[in-house]
């Protein structure tokens, strides 16, 4: 399964009112006719521990006959 990675930062509001960066980690994926879209976001500074999952992820992802 071809899957694609993006990962991008942008800033966010948090519930007090201030901004932080938050980094996105994106998997897409076709399966059958649906595109699957799988998405975390953290703060910034979470990332290096967090993303790994999604690369962990990624690499589970197989077509079941």
């Amino acid at each position: 399964v071809e899957v694609g990675l993006l990962e991008f930062k942008q800033t966010a509001p948090t519930a007090s009112g201030a901004a932080i960066t938050a980094q996105s980690k994106v998997l897409i994926f076709q399966a059958g006719g649906a595109l699957i879209n799988i998405q975390i976001a953290v703060p910034e500074q979470f990332a290096a521990e967090l993303f790994p999952v999604m690369d962990a992820i990624a690499e589970s992802i197989k077509v079941l006959n």
